[in-house]
């Protein structure tokens, strides 16, 4: 065979991956965001994060996780609330389209994890939130760095649970 030929035969190849890469790479973006979108407000959902992908290793799984997609109940939250999470429970916002969001503590008494996941199902940022000692007035602003289709409060345990694989970590709705 020619080099001349050889080397178009690898170029083709070598786009053929790329564009597999792309392809797989859209469809696991699309999918956790799809299926976030297709939630209901105030429905019971189960999350985990895993490791890697949907996948890998499960590294925590939120089987109590209460949905909030509608304005009123995203602005709501867990204000009010006075028991702390059990360590499978959590809220899940849903941000549809993927939008800003900046969370606080108004009239909640409890601490709170917080992550905020892109469209991959990846984490964006994640917070310890602590309740303030005016939880009417908060002052403290917890935003997310760049437009997420979700966020989920969680026991703040498990943000340092995670913390050294927080890179790794990817939301998977089951």
């Amino acid at each position: 065979m020619n080099t001349s030929l050889s080397k178009k035969l690898r170029l083709i190849y070598f786009g053929w991956v790329i564009f597999v890469s792309a392809l797989s790479s859209t469809s696991q973006a699309s999918s956790f965001a799809d299926g976030v979108f297709a939630l209901k407000d105030l429905q019971t959902t189960s999350l985990n994060l895993r490791e890697g992908s949907c996948n890998g290793p499960v590294l925590a799984d939120f089987k109590k996780t209460k949905v909030a997609s509608a304005a009123t109940t995203r602005e709501k939250g867990l204000s009010g609330r006075k028991k702390l999470l059990a360590e499978n429970e959590g809220m899940l916002f849903v941000f549809n389209p993927p939008q800003s969001a900046n969370f606080w503590m108004k009239n909640t008494y409890i601490p709170l994890g917080i992550l905020f996941f892109k469209a991959d199902g990846t984490v964006s940022k994640d917070y310890v939130m602590r309740p303030e000692d005016n939880p009417v007035e908060p002052k403290m602003m917890y935003p997310a760095p760049e437009p997420i289709v979700a966020a989920i409060e969680i026991a703040p345990d498990w943000i340092k649970k995670l913390s050294t694989k927080m890179t790794l970590v990817r939301a998977c709705l089951k």
